[in-house]
């Protein structure tokens, strides 16, 4: 695959802002993604040298999808082109971790309706004002706020592939690990403990 970034524009996106803020990024998909670990290979293999943070829980978590059509021919970014913004976002001061009052408002609905841990608020923070810093930005804005919320998400709460740890996380509390069991088996015991809820 030569076209990565083209094919996974918003894995890209989160990498730019991983690779500013030296952050981590860990990469889930769906298991209907047959091909998913196989993609994931060539994404680490294709950004390897430059950006080689990819973890089993990172600071920046995002979902693989399955691109509609992989020979696409239209003109992309290259690692070039991000590690340029990068090079300019690196001259901008980093603003402080100091939210407005829309930033503290839509973090505080976040918190509420997602149930974030501090931890996590702490690392949406961060990792806000590392996209703050890439839009060359004094301040750290709702909108910085809303893109670090949606990084946040918690791959435990649905049915999720772990590409990194090749394994299948559900139910917020288990996992298990890709080749022990079939798929068959783990979808039985899905249903058997959404039976068990109270």
């Amino acid at each position: 695959m030569k076209n990565i970034i083209g094919l996974f524009v918003a894995l890209s996106r989160a990498i730019e802002i991983a690779k500013l803020g030296n952050h981590t990024v860990s990469v889930c998909f769906d298991d209907d993604y047959k091909e998913g670990f196989d993609d994931y290979e060539s994404i680490k293999n294709f950004y390897s040298g430059w950006f080689d943070s990819f973890v089993e829980n990172g600071d920046i978590k995002i979902e693989l999808f399955k691109p509609q059509d992989y020979e696409q021919n239209r003109q992309c970014e290259t690692i070039i082109d991000i590690q340029k913004r990068i090079d300019k976002a690196l001259l901008h001061k980093k603003p402080e971790i100091k939210l407005c009052n829309a930033s503290q408002q839509l973090l505080k609905t976040a918190i509420g309706r997602i149930g974030l841990s501090l931890s996590q608020v702490e690392k949406i923070k961060e990792v806000a004002q590392t996209i703050a810093q890439l839009d060359l930005s004094d301040k750290i804005m709702a909108w910085h706020i809303a893109e670090a919320i949606q990084y946040s998400y918690n791959f435990d709460d649905d049915k999720k592939l772990n590409a990194e740890k090749k394994s299948i996380v559900f139910g917020g509390m288990i996992e298990v690990r890709m080749g022990f069991i079939d798929n068959e088996t783990i979808n039985a015991a899905i249903e058997y403990l959404q039976k068990m809820k109270y």
